[in-house]
């Protein structure tokens, strides 16, 4: 198997492709006139000896620049200045980075990758770690939380940091904030020192005076002029061997560090790579609209280009679909990919005026969260039509998880001929290549292959594109993690689901959110995704998300150990606009949807319409936070 560093220094030397653009980026926007702000606001306290009137007006200037700036950047619509590099570009950043690290010593081999997402240097500064062959550990405390993420910190071995001196500054005070008495478990601390250095090197000095214990490197992404010996070349992996360490966000249970492989990188971008074949055209720079990292990374393996939106993508709820629909318009990709909130701001904005996607868009990518069948119809309806394209736009669905992805896949002319009502769950489609799946409850071992057609059960998969451990948490890889007798090691998803007779994969939520409804001396399972797909098949132009909960917490558990509750709820967030009620919901269950489930009487099912959005995921707001609803309405009760 290839290495992701040899399938970019392929392209770099490829004479057709090496000054291509492989990454476009929003230029920074905190500019040196920010950089000079801060300088003025730092030196009020020195100036306020001389003269208060002089520290009040450099405050002043130093708060009116920053302010200015936001407002700049708030406008709706506000399309950035871009940059690029080209392949070359980041292969030879990439060489100046590796040289440099090993230049600091050869010993280190995981580090602590503390940079904004956003930084353009990201990609290549990554690239040139895994060529030096150290582990990156790339954590998200605004995901996990602060006090979960400076916990890893004192138990993680780490031998380096490498960060930005502004987000270091910021990290040193989150561990005093959160009494981390420790700080962090290594002394050695590499800066990364990228094009707006002015702002770098003045935190650089800060950081220098106030945390004197440690020691101090700077790493100069652009630098060209290093020595790189020829005796260093790029570290060769095996599949086995770890490139990074990231977390799970948390939603369903407590978050975990994600051991993430060499094998499971190539094989993400061989799937996305066979899952795209058809609309590649190799005498063509295509490129894709990209909110991801790991596609940033599949996307250049295959010599596209990628393109980042002007967006926030740790706050994609607050993304501006106005600039993300002229980035589409000034780029004009063939692809693109992101979250289902990112689409969902789209189809309300072409919804309300009547705009649509631009030319010459084929295939849109969504991962995080389930896809319901109204925004395959939305976006289909809203991607405009060209003369060129002879085919209609698909919207592809990739199902997994951090712990493995792709596992499945599915499109939307899949979608629309299957007649679908939503009452089986979300149909994710069939494994791809890399993927084997089997169906089996945790206390199953070894898992069975002789499961019937639509008994739902927990999803297990295995692969070369799936995680073999977690770090820091041998519970959990008792729990999730199984090797059979053959050797083969298997991850337990967490989610349910079924086979069909074709051998799709239908997704029925996740094992920690299905509950037991106690109705009138008998006990039912209720899968949420299940019912709420109805619903959202029903009522598609009015509900936005919708969640299904059981009321009236019950003592005991149920099968499979699941809560019991006396009632369930449906707990409704609708479109601006629309004017449904409660009434009206309640009154299509009873006509409609009631012979589904018969256990679910109308006695003991109740709808609420929620005033406010409700709670989903912070890493990719779209994946419904289900037990903090059940809470939030069972603490009256």
């Amino acid at each position: 198997m290839s290495n992701v560093t040899e399938l970019l220094k392929k392209h770099a030397l490829d004479p057709n492709r090496k000054d291509k653009e492989a990454i476009y980026f929003p230029t920074p926007t905190f500019n040196h006139t920010n950089t000079i702000a801060v300088g003025l606001i730092i030196a009020t306290p020195v100036t306020l000896l001389i003269s208060g009137k002089l520290a009040l007006a450099l405050l002043c200037i130093g708060l009116a620049i920053i302010v200015a700036n936001l407002l700049k950047k708030g406008e709706v619509g506000y399309m950035p200045p871009y940059s690029h590099y080209t392949f070359t570009d980041i292969h030879e950043m990439s060489d100046s980075v590796q040289s440099q690290l090993l230049k600091i010593s050869q010993a280190q081999k995981r580090a602590l990758l503390l940079t904004p997402i956003q930084m353009p240097e990201l990609f290549p500064l990554a690239n040139g770690i895994m060529r030096a062959g150290m582990q990156m550990v790339v954590l998200g405390p605004h995901e996990t939380g602060y006090t979960q993420f400076a916990k890893w910190l004192s138990r993680l071995s780490l031998d380096v940091v490498i960060a930005t001196p502004v987000t270091f500054f910021i990290v040193k005070l989150l561990c005093l904030v959160v009494n981390f008495s420790q700080g962090l478990p290594t002394k050695k601390v590499v800066y990364v020192i990228g094009k707006v250095d002015s702002l770098s090197y003045l935190f650089y000095f800060i950081n220098r005076v106030l945390f004197f214990k440690h020691e101090y490197y700077i790493i100069d992404v652009y630098n060209k002029d290093y020595k790189k010996s020829p005796a260093i070349d790029y570290h060769l992996y095996k599949d086995d061997d770890i490139t990074t360490l990231t977390n799970t966000t948390g939603s369903t249970g407590n978050p975990k560090v994600v051991h993430i492989t060499h094998g499971m990188v190539m094989s993400q971008v061989e799937s996305f790579s066979e899952l795209v074949s058809d609309y590649i055209v190799p005498s063509q720079q295509q490129s894709c609209l990209c909110t991801n990292i790991v596609m940033t990374i599949c996307i250049n393996c295959m010599g596209l280009t990628s393109i980042a939106p002007p967006l926030n993508v740790t706050k994609l709820g607050d993304m501006d679909p106005v600039a993300y629909m002229r980035s589409v318009d000034r780029f004009q990709p063939i692809f693109a990919f992101c979250s289902p909130i990112v689409w969902n701001k789209v189809i309300e904005h072409c919804r309300k005026t009547g705009k649509k996607l631009s030319p010459p868009m084929q295939m849109l990518l969504c991962g995080g969260a389930p896809v319901n069948i109204a925004q395959h119809k939305h976006l289909r309806q809203y991607c405009s039509d060209d003369s060129k394209i002879t085919r209609k736009v698909e919207l592809m669905t990739p199902y997994g998880a951090t712990e493995g992805l792709p596992l499945c896949h599915i499109r939307t002319s899949e979608i629309l001929a299957l007649e679908y009502s939503g009452v089986g769950g979300v149909c994710v489609g069939r494994p791809v290549t890399a993927t084997t799946l089997e169906l089996g409850w945790s206390v199953e071992y070894p898992i069975t292959k002789s499961r019937k057609r639509h008994q739902i059960a927990e999803i297990w998969v295995s692969g070369k594109n799936v995680s073999p451990s977690y770090e820091l948490d041998e519970e959990s890889n008792k729990k999730f993690k199984y090797v059979d007798p053959q050797g083969k090691r298997w991850h337990c998803t967490g989610d349910l689901g079924y086979l069909d007779e074709q051998d799709r994969v239908w997704f029925c939520g996740r094992r920690s959110h299905m509950f037991t409804l106690a109705n009138k001396g008998k006990e039912h399972m209720v899968y949420p995704v299940c019912m709420e797909q109805v619903f959202l098949h029903h009522f598609g132009e009015d509900i936005r998300r919708c969640a299904i909960i059981g009321k009236g917490s019950l003592e005991g558990k149920g099968e499979h150990n699941s809560p019991k509750f006396k009632s369930v709820l449906l707990v409704v967030e609708l479109y601006v606009g629309s004017k449904i009620t409660a009434d009206d919901i309640l009154t299509c269950y009873n006509d409609n949807m009631l012979q589904h489930w018969k256990d679910v009487t109308s006695d003991c099912f109740n709808c609420i319409i929620s005033d406010k959005p409700l709670m989903v995921d912070k890493r990719h707001n779209s994946k419904i936070e289900r037990i903090k609803i059940t809470e939030l309405y069972n603490s009256s009760a």
